[in-house]
């Protein structure tokens, strides 16, 4: 489960089990299919605009840093990298 910084519950990433699309209006987290490839987790899953979008979550560095690639693929494709400290690595 991803959450913002107020706790609340932002998507779930299935893993194991086939995840059928969640319509934008459903309340909760959107579920999206995800799957263990080596060192990194790969999720899945088309937005209510008809994107592809791929997300991978990595962590580097020891556990000290998550690196977070998207890829959003459809009449204007994109990627994106994220890159977070772990707080008690960042403050050493």
């Amino acid at each position: 489960m991803l959450q913002d910084s107020t706790g609340a519950d932002l998507m779930q990433i299935v893993i194991g089990e086939k995840v059928s699309s969640t319509p934008a209006s459903t309340t909760g987290p959107v579920r999206v299919q995800g799957e263990w490839k080596k060192d990194h987790l790969e999720a899945k899953h088309e937005d209510d605009r008809g994107f592809k979008v791929t997300q991978t979550y990595a962590l580097s560095d020891k556990g000290k840093t998550l690196e977070i690639d998207t890829k959003v693929e459809g009449r204007r494709s994109f990627e994106t990298k994220r890159v977070y400290a772990r707080e008690d690595a960042a403050k050493k």
